[in-house]
């Protein structure tokens, strides 16, 4: 990418560039059935799907929702759904319940693209969907039924493809929606983030110039920023895009070796188990595929899984809202503790850390990670539907991010913990609202506190302390495998712990997180893996 950013610098005037340089180069493989799409059918595919969705009614302007894992389909429904002037609400598929009914609510979705083996969750909460109108089923064959009963007008695969009208195509700027994500809330209901095309800029140039050639290799999920990313980068950076719906111990490398993967991401879990698998035969061969993965945050792991396959290392730290401001660029894994510096040009980041009246602190002291960026179209363009959290985060024109860190002397930043309490697990971050929402609706429980606690995966565990309602009992074996059939997996707890009251703050009478997550377990913590 040149120095200059422009309006054009966007994902589909990228792929546009590319389809009419060399179309015949394949744009996306399916690592598991070997099916492979060119550029230019790639390209073709995303104008048929703004055609036939145009057809069924969508407008520019209008919110469609989508609950699909890492496919051909959820590409090819982002790039359509952009087309056509429209915005894509990606939903994480394994979303249940009480979050997705506020989501499709409150992104006020009409149409609802959804792979059938996600039918169940959209079923339990059918009659609560207020704007939903029609529901497309593109892996459904025609004369299939669906699994559920739905009171929406479904849409088979056969009859999605039926059905087109002329549109004008539109290849978005910088200045565009690319979709709006629902992150994490804390405080409430999850927000809504309405992120602009010039956003997608920010997870480019992360690797390493001397990493050349070979294919890009992403199990991501397209519901969140960083599958996105996977499509973005791969075409900024002129490669494949190699795709498994669910990332495999034991297919990984045979994918790496297959596609001549150069270029992934992995997540200190990942690098674990990848670790421990007994080595192959194959282990040299691996060097000259794998050459680049991005991951945060370092563990000890990452340097021996680096100097093991000859690898390249990039980490980092950013969000849905900021993207990716501080990065540690072809770093050797020996500083495990940073997330990098302030991401390079072009991109014009700026960072500070401050404290609560938004003054700066010093080195090596605490504060919240605040972010502006001198390019125009580079940060969120605040939460939909949300004025109060969009003017209560944008303050003296900086975005405040909730989280604290550190800088020392040499610019390097420290993450120290989330000021939102939010929890980071496997990969996702997860509401402690929402979990305790979750526990509270449970007959029996009073109040309850969720709080991330140390996992030696180097991220967090969930464990939610709960208050019994007066005279009643809980028991937590019985509370822990109803919260496992109530939550999607990624938030289930693993500890439950009873508590008589929460530590509060005596002006506000907050509960007092910080110590419920330093305070040692109690005799009576109740430990999922345990249990099991």
């Amino acid at each position: 990418m040149s120095s200059q950013i422009t309006s054009t610098d966007t994902l589909p005037y990228l792929l546009d560039a590319l389809v009419k340089e060399s179309p015949d180069i394949p744009m996306l493989i399916d690592a598991v059935t070997d099916r492979r799409v060119t550029r230019a059918e790639f390209d073709r595919e995303n104008r048929l799907w703004a055609r036939r969705l145009a057809a069924l009614g969508m407008t520019a302007g209008s919110n469609v929702a989508t609950m699909m894992g890492p496919t051909f389909d959820a590409y090819n429904a982002w790039l359509g759904i952009s087309g056509v002037g429209a915005v894509e609400v990606p939903i994480n598929p394994q979303l249940r319940g009480r979050s997705l009914t506020y989501m499709l609510n409150h992104a006020q979705a009409e149409i609802l693209i959804v792979h059938k083996a996600y039918l169940e969750q959209v079923a339990q909460i059918a009659d609560t969907l207020e704007t939903m109108r029609f529901v497309i089923i593109p892996d459904l064959a025609d004369g299939e039924e669906p699994s559920v009963q739905l009171p929406f007008r479904i849409v088979t695969g056969a009859q999605f493809r039926s059905q087109e009208v002329d549109v004008d195509y539109r290849l978005a700027h910088r200045h565009d929606t690319a979709c709006i994500i629902y992150t994490s809330g804390t405080t409430g209901p999850p927000k809504g983030v309405v992120v602009p095309w010039g956003w997608m800029t920010t997870t480019v140039d992360l690797v390493p110039e001397r990493i050349s050639g070979g294919a890009r290799y992403s199990y991501l999920s397209p519901a969140h920023m960083s599958g996105k990313g996977a499509l973005n980068n791969a075409v900024a950076e002129r490669r494949t895009l190699v795709l498994r719906e669910i990332f495999s111990v034991r297919e990984f490398w045979n994918d790496i070796a297959k596609y001549d993967c150069h270029v992934s991401q992995l997540f200190p879990q990942q690098i674990k188990y990848l670790l421990a698998a007994a080595p192959a035969p194959s282990d040299e061969d691996r060097k000259v595929a794998l050459k680049h993965i991005w991951t945060a945050p370092l563990i000890p792991e990452t340097r021996e899984f680096a100097q093991r396959y000859d690898i390249a290392l990039t980490t980092g730290f950013g969000s849905t809202e900021v993207g990716g401001p501080i990065a540690g660029i072809d770093v050797d894994g020996s500083n495990l503790k940073s997330c990098g510096k302030v991401n390079p040009e072009p991109r014009g980041y700026e960072i500070r850390l401050v404290d609560e009246f938004d003054y700066e602190v010093g080195v090596d002291e605490v504060g919240e990670l605040i972010v502006r960026a001198s390019v125009p179209w580079t940060l969120n363009l605040g939460y939909y539907r949300n004025p109060e959290a969009t003017a209560e985060a944008w303050r003296n024109g900086w975005f405040h991010s909730g989280d604290a860190m550190t800088k020392d002397a040499d610019g390097n930043f420290y993450f120290v913990d989330r000021f939102k309490d939010c929890i980071r697990r496997k990969g996702e971050n997860i509401s402690s609202f929402e979990l305790e929402d979750y526990a509270k609706s449970y007959p029996g429980v009073a109040d309850a506190a969720a709080v991330g606690v140390p996992d030696p995966g180097g991220e967090q565990e969930v464990k939610i302390f709960v208050v019994p309602k007066a005279g009643e009992s809980v028991d937590l074996n019985e509370l822990g495998s109803w919260l496992a059939q109530q939550m999607p997996k990624f938030m289930i707890p693993r500890y439950l712990e009873i508590a008589d009251e929460f530590p509060r703050t005596p002006a506000t009478g907050r509960i007092q997180k910080n110590l419920l997550r330093v305070q040692a377990p109690g005799a009576g913590q109740w430990d999922r893996v345990q249990a099991s």
